[in-house]
């Protein structure tokens, strides 16, 4: 959808251009602008019960169109779940502060890439609240010196399973819990979803 819209919205410019009726050209603009409108909200909703493929491409759906089959298979519609990211970043702070980093910038990363808990959401909401954590992602973060918190989600690829879901290093718990990464301890859990939950891990 975020394709070709701004394609069909720059043909109809160049259509109309060449239309002598300024009212004609009006009110075809005001149709293509209220057709592109009701179809990005159909990308969220869902509510046109009319599905268009060819060949396996999206004409006409509730999910991104005019990509290659299966491509983007897990976009989902609106999800108003509210997920602890808030909890998450404030367990963080807490944390560090408590442990002698307060007023220390220190860094953070997510053992795994979703939407759901994403680690420029978690920077925005430590901004405003004036915290001293950079949240990265999990492939700018080397465990053996520079990332003081591991935040490690459980469970999410149940909540919104697909191609856009990826655990980096599924067996963390396990290994820290074992002793095979000694440099990191347990120090907390926020309660997450449908059963899940965030494990964070904090640098000895």
């Amino acid at each position: 959808m975020i394709l070709w819209l701004p394609t069909v919205a720059a043909l109809a410019v160049f259509s109309f251009s060449y239309w002598h009726s300024p009212k004609l050209v009006f009110k075809c603009s005001i149709v293509f602008i209220l057709l592109c409108y009701v179809l990005c909200v159909n990308d969220s909703f869902g509510f046109i019960p009319v599905h268009l493929r060819v060949e396996g491409i999206r004409l006409l759906d509730n999910q991104y169109t005019l990509q290659p089959p299966d491509c983007g298979d897990d976009i989902l519609p609106l999800d108003t779940r509210q997920y602890p990211v808030h909890d998450v970043e404030e367990f963080v702070a807490r944390d560090a502060s408590a442990h002698g980093a307060k007023h220390i910038h220190i860094r953070a990363t997510i053992s795994v890439l979703t939407s759901m808990l994403g680690h420029d959401y978690l920077n925005l909401i430590g901004r405003s609240r004036s915290d001293y954590i950079d949240f990265f992602p999990w492939y700018y973060c080397d465990l053996n010196s520079n990332c003081e918190y591991i935040i490690c989600p459980i469970g999410y690829e149940r909540l919104s399973p697909g191609d856009c879901f990826i655990n980096y290093y599924p067996e963390l718990p396990a290994d820290v819990q074992s002793g095979k990464i000694d440099n990191y301890v347990l120090a907390g859990a926020v309660n997450s979803l449908e059963s899940t939950k965030v494990l964070i891990f904090r640098r000895k």
